[in-house]
């Protein structure tokens, strides 16, 4: 898994993600939540589309503790499904072929 990447939101502002080990331990112990929707797409993948949100705010929230929450991160999350994909990929480890 990548340490920290760079993500685009919708209105152009730049924000880290993560799936770092130490910051998932942090996660999990300080927004359970959050942690448990992540975890279930890490370990089982995703069910539907939205999950993938699951995902990235996952990833968001791991690296901003005291960032947005996840209503707003909806909200704002970049619109572009062909983007979020290639992040969510660059999340797991995926490489480009």
């Amino acid at each position: 898994m990548v340490k920290t990447i760079q993500y685009r939101m919708e209105n152009g502002e730049q924000v880290e993600l993560s799936l770092n080990f130490v910051l998932l331990y942090k996660l999990r112990s300080e927004d359970e939540r959050t942690y448990k929707r992540l975890n279930r797409v890490l370990m089982k993948g995703a069910s539907e589309i939205l999950e993938i949100v699951d995902l990235l705010y996952g990833a968001y929230k791991a690296k901003n503790m005291d960032g947005i929450s996840y209503e707003q991160f909806k909200e704002q999350m970049n619109q572009d499904f062909a983007y979020n994909n290639n992040i969510t990929n660059r999340l797991m480890g995926y490489k480009k072929n």
